[in-house]
């Protein structure tokens, strides 16, 4: 008798041990690879300014009233979902540097742990190969350590992509509510989100048609979506100006570096040909069985997920060659879907040669490690005001004429270059009056800024990225003191990045 129910369980216990059966190299090296990246999360960028964007997240964050952040969202290009949520998480953590950056680093942890959610079509291999490139994919390291929207945003697409996969493996009201509800909350994060969710659902009507149109009543999550987006059309539509973007036409000289967003780093293909190379050096593993899942509909939903990530990412670049729209950050939500096609194919090298993922992870943590000591990401940095306004703090400033040389200054409302203008005096207690300056064409930003300047405690704060077209500083640099030696001037900027404070006082600026 108990030979008889030993067998069994010998039989269950080795099915269950066979159906994890992960080479253990992969399993220790997608630990490291986390650990790797919470660290790198934690030290990259960490203790630099805010920069010029990290500002006016501050300054939402810094809303006296929820009703006024909501007036402010409507007055942005882009969703208000992480304006309100660092609205709430300011008045419980403040409004330093770091508490503002807190969310982005704690999404940015979360988010390679959410490859780790098992989803039918996705083998383990496949997830833990996705988790360990999420954890060391370089612009998701830096986006944690940035005030900004991107890493909630990516974060978000991380549970979109699972759940669609979920979906697509089964569809039923259930799984179409939380696609949905994720897929709605992740546009009213980033607009550039409505893209992806938009070629998924009709990927999803293609592939499963009535099974699809069955689950029809989830389209009522988009509902919040759709009229904030209503609401905001003219304004967005004002951001879209060509005249008043900063962006440049894309072009194929920006190949390398929209490819080095992509891989996180260029430098990583002649390693990864290498690795590519070696199984056909060394002797051959036997294949074995697919490693995705027997089933040739769970592999093709796989490709689906991959096929809509990389369709709406070359969209989103083709647009950008036609009209000026295009920054590399706009990529993050097609990210998680690119990553789960480099998971895949690494898994399938990993069944030529054993080693393959093993040494593509630690190719790619030591490109990760090398981000820490990189300059690319950092040197955005230098363009910010937050020493510049400490500096006018201390000359007595009341008053401050706030110019930001920049083609898309002339859509913003008064009340957001004011509340960012002011956010270091007004986060340090400093009551302040802000003048906003818009330019026209043509117009000397010296004498406009020296004439708005005219009244009794005035400062002025110039800001500019020679980088960018129609930069008013191309034409006329500054030169604010060579007009009237009254004015003491400081460049806080560093490069293309002018940062110019200047107040009247006999002490220099510190």
């Amino acid at each position: 008798m108990a030979g008889s129910i030993g067998a069994p369980v010998a039989a269950q216990r080795s099915a269950r041990n066979s159906s994890f059966a992960i080479p253990e190299p992969l399993v220790s090296a997608t630990f490291g690879a986390v650990v790797l990246g919470v660290a790198l999360r934690a030290l990259c960028g960490a203790g630099l300014p805010l920069w010029l964007d990290e500002t006016f997240t501050g300054a939402m964050a810094a809303e006296a009233t929820f009703r006024s952040v909501i007036q402010q969202s409507l007055l942005e290009a882009n969703g208000p979902l992480y304006s309100i949520f660092m609205h709430l998480w300011s008045q419980q953590f403040g409004l330093s540097n770091s508490a503002l950056r807190a969310p982005a680093f704690l999404f940015g942890i979360a988010a390679p742990l959410v490859a780790l959610i098992p989803a039918k079509g996705i083998s383990k291999e496949v997830r833990l190969l996705w988790c360990a490139l999420t954890a060391l994919w370089i612009p998701a390291i830096w986006y944690s350590q940035e005030a900004r929207c991107y890493s909630l945003l990516f974060c978000l697409i991380m549970g979109c992509t699972v759940a669609y996969a979920h979906l697509l493996a089964n569809p039923n009201i259930r799984r179409a509510v939380i696609w949905a509800c994720l897929s709605s909350i992740a546009i009213l994060t980033h607009y550039h989100a409505l893209l992806l969710i938009a070629v998924q659902g009709i990927a999803y009507l293609a592939v499963h048609r009535m099974r699809a149109m069955r689950t029809w009543p989830a389209a009522l999550a988009f509902v919040p979506a759709l009229a904030w987006i209503y609401l905001q059309l003219p304004r967005i539509g004002q951001f879209a100006d060509p005249d008043a973007t900063w962006f440049g036409l894309l072009t194929f000289a920006d190949a390398p570096s929209v490819l080095n967003f992509i891989l996180g780093d260029v430098g990583l293909i002649p390693a990864l040909a290498l690795i590519v190379a070696i199984p056909a050096i060394v002797r051959r593993r036997d294949a074995g069985p697919n490693t995705v899942s027997a089933d040739a509909d769970m592999r093709c939903y796989l490709w689906v997920i991959v096929a809509t990530a990389a369709f709406s990412a070359a969209t989103v670049i083709i647009i950008g060659m036609a009209r000026p729209s295009f920054t590399a950050r706009y990529l993050m939500p097609f990210m998680p879907g690119i990553l789960l096609g480099f998971a895949w194919t690494i898994s399938q090298f990993g069944r030529r040669w054993a080693l393959a993922p093993v040494a593509v992870l630690l190719v790619a943590a030591g490109a990760a490690l090398g981000s820490l000591f990189g300059q690319a990401q950092q040197a955005i940095k230098y363009y910010n005001f937050e020493a510049a306004s400490h500096s006018l703090m201390a000359s007595g400033a009341e008053r401050l004429v706030f110019l930001w040389d920049n083609p898309v200054t002339r859509v913003y409302d008064p009340s957001q270059l004011q509340a960012a203008g002011g956010f270091f005096f007004r986060r340090a207690g400093k009551d302040v009056t802000i003048e906003p300056i818009y330019l026209k064409p043509g117009d000397d930003p010296n004498a406009r800024l020296l004439s708005a300047a005219s009244a009794p405690g005035s400062a002025i704060l110039w800001l500019y990225d020679l980088n960018i077209r129609a930069t008013a500083a191309r034409l006329h640099p500054p030169r604010i003191e060579q007009i009237d030696p009254a004015w003491r001037c400081k460049d806080f900027g560093r490069g293309p990045f002018g940062v110019i404070a200047c107040y009247r006082a006999a002490a220099p600026l510190s």
